[in-house]
């Protein structure tokens, strides 16, 4: 690996939301970003300020390519990789080589073990060295749909105007979606498609159980066309929310509704299960600032838009915060 040229070093476990979201923090500060995915050993993940790093105990499945890298910036996401970021640090200490370490989310130990902590606001965590963000960071702009769309192949989706943008999440590591909350999108579904009598273009995740495309089929929803994640077309739904009259989201996710949020498109949700914790409180605070509704509110198709003025990108603002920290460094 030739690691001259790396700007920033992301280490992810594969998980795509969260990788992303150090990509897309990296590239907010000015950085090339280059990925390394790891699968943490399990100790260096349960005991990240007791042994990472420490008694010979390996950081992963791949510290060979970790420990060549030569950035000098790290970016780590998800209180999993913790661990490897502290690892890491104590790795390069050893060699007189700083590193400067960058976490994103609450990795549940002191901030005081990273150069700078991003955490969503709804966590209610502050510190010095602390950045708090609105959801989740991602590269979704209104100035940049067009952008994604240019990629769609689909003559039949890169056509779509005025058409409706359904985003659905599904089951989640504490909460499943019912055969009753299934249902019941479903019928939602329908109600809107029978208001607005547009086109309907539904874009599933890997998380959308089986009998929720089965019960949505079941509705024979009028003009309406479910694009399932695969390959070849899993970031294809940025570029499908450009043209759209606006945003139905399933309410499951921080990072759909963040990015739902992110096309300048009204954006509202459907509860698949009872939200409660962070997820509540960051819903509640973009109702407060009318940024965000529930479906059940849309009465007819005079549809009154919500606030959709042009706001920063998080990841953008962010990165500028960070740029100045950096700056500050040398």
């Amino acid at each position: 690996m030739n690691s001259n040229n790396i700007s920033c070093l992301v280490v992810g476990d594969g998980i795509k939301g969260m990788q992303n979201q150090s990509i897309a923090l990296a590239r907010a500060i000015g950085l090339k970003p280059l990925l390394i995915e790891v699968k943490p050993f399990w100790l260096t993940r349960l005991f990240p300020t007791l042994l990472a790093g420490r008694f010979s105990i390996p950081l992963s499945n791949n510290d060979k390519n970790l420990f060549s890298c030569k950035s000098k910036i790290l970016l780590t996401c998800g209180s999993r990789m913790a661990g490897i970021s502290i690892g890491l640090k104590r790795y390069f200490d050893k060699k007189n080589i700083n590193i400067f370490r960058i976490h994103i989310q609450n990795p549940k130990i002191s901030s005081k073990n990273f150069d700078i902590l991003v955490v969503p606001e709804h966590d209610n965590i502050n510190g010095e060295n602390i950045i708090l963000s609105k959801g989740s960071l991602h590269q979704i702009k209104k100035e940049n749909l067009i952008d994604f769309h240019k990629k769609i192949k689909s003559k039949t989706m890169k056509n779509l105007k005025k058409h409706i943008v359904i985003l659905i999440g599904g089951n989640t590591k504490n909460q499943k979606v019912s055969q009753n909350s299934s249902i019941l999108l479903s019928s939602e579904i329908k109600r809107i498609q029978d208001l607005f009598k547009c086109e309907i273009v539904i874009c599933t995740s890997r998380r959308t159980p089986e009998f929720l495309l089965k019960d949505i089929k079941k509705a024979k929803i009028p003009k309406c066309t479910i694009v399932e994640p695969n390959n070849q077309n899993e970031n294809l739904y940025p570029g499908i929310m450009f043209n759209s009259k606006f945003v139905l989201v399933t309410s499951d996710s921080i990072n759909m509704i963040s990015e739902a949020m992110g096309s300048g498109k009204p954006v509202f949700g459907f509860d698949l299960f009872k939200q409660r914790g962070r997820k509540l409180s960051f819903i509640k605070n973009l109702i407060a600032e009318g940024r965000f509704n529930y479906s059940k509110d849309i009465k007819n198709s005079d549809i009154k838009l919500l606030r959709i003025e042009a706001y920063e990108n998080e990841a953008d603002r962010i990165g500028k915060l960070i740029k100045m920290k950096l700056k500050k460094q040398k």
